[in-house]
């Protein structure tokens, strides 16, 4: 969805693949790889996952969640908290990823 190569490095430790412990790096154009780990999972609602490795962002954690919308469908909410050291980096940042976002659950919504 936002255009990164995303590589599994750990499944989760709870049994899950996407489960508590399950870490992913992901490269996204020419900037270094990151990697995210997932904190908490509660299938199939929600999943919250940090960047333990490789940004210069700092306190970033993104929620997921994940409920019926009364049509046989799925209401996707996606909050995602960051912070950074260097000046106006974080801003940027919010800005890729609300783009990104945005024009890839635009895909998801004309493909299903």
């Amino acid at each position: 969805m936002f255009g990164a190569k995303v590589t599994r490095l750990q499944d989760g430790s709870d049994g899950e693949r996407n489960g508590v412990g399950s870490v992913r790096r992901l490269n996204v154009g020419p900037l270094p790889p990151f990697e995210e780990t997932v904190t908490e999972f509660e299938r199939p609602s929600r999943i919250v996952y940090r960047i333990t490795k490789g940004s210069p962002l700092r306190g970033h954690v993104g929620v997921m969640t994940f409920a019926p919308d009364g049509r046989g469908g799925t209401r996707f909410h996606y909050d995602i908290r960051l912070a950074s050291p260097i000046p106006g980096l974080a801003a940027i940042v919010r800005a890729s990823l609300t783009r990104s976002v945005d024009k890839g659950l635009a895909t998801v919504e004309r493909e299903a």
